[in-house]
């Protein structure tokens, strides 16, 4: 039961419980440091549920997870100096895929002046701003309230990570209760007038096609809507798989490495972009040929041409601008659009088959064929999430998480996240060893709180990725050799069930097994081999 308002808000952190509240938060994931008290201790009154991490990295890359696989904010809380610093690598994963995160942390008390208080760091603020696109240090319980308001609509319009600096003094200060701003944000129609001209461009297409990232994710259903309209194939970005579900007549994958995909993308006469910034992975280094009638649509300006020159370019919300164009009548162009798809996947097919590699596409289709229609799969950065942001399909939109910002080790945190905002969703994480070593610790924090999921381990007993790499580069390997532990005892000392497999041919099993018994806890598979990296450098 929650303490009624007016006699909760009683301090400026009350205050800006209150304002999250608001704001409709229902968790928060974080550690409770010794700065950061008096936010914990509201939060201890109020509706909203505390996750408590074993790490701080993991409260923002759970954050991470929570945004990605859901229409919500994520919010993490750290204290100041080391604790909000561990938590810098989930914001650079938020700023790199455009995820809406606050992050609060706490600040010395304000009249410091680097006297060398505990926790106290020298440009806390400024080395934040980096990976921020808006921060605030209010200075008194009322604008610290409002600070919520202002990071949540400046986030809304431009998606990525916002940060709250919250200084001890204010926390602590006493509050009166007022009433919380809440700012209701139409997201932005596009102009008029340059929907006009798309339409026009459109209308002497011979063979549109329709890229989509991660801004059409929470929009799948009108880009479905749009590409039909055109009858125009569907590639998207990683941000952007399941968009379009591998069942749709138009969906082409997000692969743009084979020579097959490339081609439907080059030959087309008109791209509509939506929700993209085409990124260094999804176009091989920027090497993929855009049709130089680009339309580029998104929330963000200073994305806009950025990477590829634009023939019109639309700052407004992705579903927004569908819609419009929708109304406006579009016309399919003489290309057939399903036909090309298919193609396009049918040569890509044979392209990648005649690189070899049977065990990682063996691999691939028995993740195809035991993952379930709602099931969510956070990929860290290890071989086998290589091959699945490559040529695993996602059957919903946000289905394979990929960190853009390349973060080795946020696999299982951010499946705290995904399991938080997805209760009844299966969730699997892609993790070799390596990474596994560095978040796989969270494991007692999933059991504690459960929020259970599946984590596939494919241990070589190395740095995987870097080892293929460095054979590549210099024909030997040094330095990316581990000693791992006996999986099996620390799967049992958190209390996970455990499983070992030698092939991968007994994955598909393994993994239905494992969603089977997640009602009594998180589920680690070991699958002890020794995978190679796609033939292509991503």
């Amino acid at each position: 039961m929650t303490t009624p308002e007016a006699t909760r808000v009683r301090t400026g952190a009350d205050a800006l419980v209150a304002a999250l509240e608001a704001h409709g938060v229902e968790i928060v994931f974080g550690i409770p440091g010794q700065h950061a008290l008096s936010l914990w201790e509201a939060l201890r009154g109020s509706s909203i549920r505390p996750v408590v991490v074993r790490h701080e990295q993991a409260a923002a890359f759970a954050a991470v997870g929570y945004a990605r696989t859901s229409d919500r904010v994520g919010v993490c809380i750290t204290s100041t100096g080391p604790g909000a610093f561990n938590a810098f690598a989930g914001m650079g994963e938020a700023d790199a895929s455009n995820l809406r995160i606050l992050h609060i942390t706490t600040q010395v008390p304000s009249d410091a002046g680097e006297r060398g208080w505990m926790h106290e760091t020298i440009g806390q603020s400024s080395a934040f701003e980096a990976v921020t696109r808006h921060h605030l240090r209010p200075l008194t319980p009322a604008a610290l309230a409002a600070a919520v308001d202002e990071a949540l609509c400046a986030i809304a319009c431009r998606p990525g990570p916002a940060m709250i600096e919250a200084m001890t003094t204010v926390l602590t200060a006493p509050a009166e209760l007022a009433e919380v701003a809440f700012t209701r944000l139409s997201p932005p129609a596009p102009d008029p007038a340059a929907v006009g001209r798309v339409r026009e461009l459109l209308d002497g297409a011979q063979a549109p096609l329709v890229f989509a990232g991660g801004g059409a994710r929470l929009h799948a259903a009108r880009v479905a809507e749009l590409a039909e309209a055109l009858d125009a194939p569907v590639v998207t970005s990683f941000n952007g798989k399941g968009v379009l579900p591998p069942g749709h007549a138009l969906h082409a994958g997000s692969s743009c490495e084979e020579p097959s995909i490339r081609r439907l993308v080059a030959t087309s006469d008109v791209c509509v972009a939506l929700g993209t910034r085409f990124s260094e992975e999804p176009t091989c280094h920027w090497a993929v040929e855009i049709p130089r009638a680009l339309v580029q649509v998104d929330l963000d300006p200073s994305r806009i041409g950025r990477n590829y020159p634009v023939a019109e370019g639309i700052v407004a919300d992705v579903g927004r601008f569908c819609d419009v164009l929708l109304a406006a009548g579009v016309t399919a162009g003489a290309r057939d659009g399903a036909a090309a798809a298919r193609a396009a996947l049918a040569g890509r097919q044979s392209e990648v088959a005649a690189h070899g590699f049977a065990a990682e596409l063996e691999l691939m289709r028995q993740l195809d064929a035991a993952l379930p229609d709602d099931a969510l799969v956070i990929a860290d950065m290890t071989i086998e999430s290589y091959w699945g942001v490559l040529y695993l399909d996602a059957r919903r939109p946000g289905g394979y998480a990929y960190p853009m910002s390349g973060a080795l080790g946020s696999g299982l945190p951010t499946a705290l996240g995904a399991v938080a905002a997805n209760p009844d969703a299966p969730v699997v994480v892609l993790a070799g060893d390596g990474g596994f070593l560095m978040g796989g610790h969270e494991l007692a924090t999933a059991q504690q709180n459960g929020l259970h999921f599946v984590t596939l381990l494919v241990n070589d007993n190395a740095f995987g990725v870097l080892k293929n790499y460095q054979m590549s580069a210099y024909g030997h390997s040094s330095s990316v050799d581990l000693r791992s532990p006996d999986f099996e005892q620390l799967a049992a000392g958190y209390g996970v069930g455990y499983r070992r497999i030698e092939d991968t041919s007994q994955v598909g099993d393994a993994l239905r097994e494992a969603f089977a018994g997640l009602d009594g806890g998180c589920r680690l598979i070991e699958l002890q081999t020794e995978l190679a990296a796609p033939p292509q450098s991503i």
